[in-house]
């Protein structure tokens, strides 16, 4: 969305704003040759403005439902890089094929991802590597919020 996830230094992907934007854009992807689509349905740990956070919640159901109907069309995936467990749980509703990352899913995202045969990639390393970027950058914001974000799994990735 507009200002959301991943905008700050955008200069690959897309922002949309309501089913209309969403339905064009993931034709316009489509018709370049894409395999798969990603959203980004929440904020993150990097690519965010300062002040924003993983748990805000990002496109509607109803947007991600657009996505998810279009790729399908074209026999395509849609993934979606979610943090939020509400985020998460509008996209499982929506249809989508796979969930990125999932630092703040609960019980019932969970549930509902495995119900419905979701995939889940939770990339826990490359969390890391976003802690030591944002360091090195002088973002201390948004590397604590990562260390923050990453310490109930740090068994994983110690």
């Amino acid at each position: 969305m507009t200002g959301g996830h991943g905008t700050r230094g955008l200069d690959s992907g897309f922002e949309t704003d309501g089913p209309d934007e969403m339905r064009k854009v993931v034709r316009k992807n489509l018709k370049a040759g894409v395999d798969w689509i990603k959203l980004c349905v929440s904020g993150g740990g990097a690519g965010i403005h300062m002040g924003d956070h993983p748990s805000i919640v990002e496109y509607s159901e109803e947007e991600i439902r657009v996505a998810v109907e279009e790729a399908h069309n074209r026999k395509k995936r849609v993934m979606v890089h979610s943090m939020a467990a509400e985020s998460t749980k509008r996209a499982v509703r929506a249809g989508v094929d796979c969930i990125e990352h999932g630092k703040l899913l609960d019980a019932e995202a969970i549930h509902m991802m495995r119900d419905k045969g979701v995939f889940f990639v939770p990339t826990m390393t490359a969390s890391i590597n976003t802690i030591r970027k944002e360091r090195e950058a002088g973002n201390k914001k948004i590397a604590d919020m990562m260390e923050e974000l990453n310490r109930p799994h740090q068994w994983v990735v110690s």
